[in-house]
């Protein structure tokens, strides 16, 4: 499925994907939530798609992570 698919597209520049299966980086398009997080704008918006993302992560900045189709990310 195709990011652009899978959600609405307010604001591009404020919005990054992960998905650990995407065959390459991209200025949106990440395979790790770190990556994905580290070049998101303040306040901007991760969208995850399914999958496990075995990381230690250090958020220091307002955002927002939204998961595919789950309450939980």
């Amino acid at each position: 499925m195709s990011p652009t698919n899978f959600f609405k597209l307010q604001d591009k520049n404020d919005t990054t994907f992960v998905n650990k299966n995407f065959p390459d980086e991209s200025k949106f398009y990440y395979n790790t939530l770190e990556d994905a997080i580290n070049n998101v704008s303040d306040k901007g918006t991760v969208y995850v798609e399914n999958g496990i993302f075995d990381e230690q992560l250090v958020i220091s900045k307002p955002l927002k992570l939204v998961g595919n189709n789950k309450s939980i990310v």
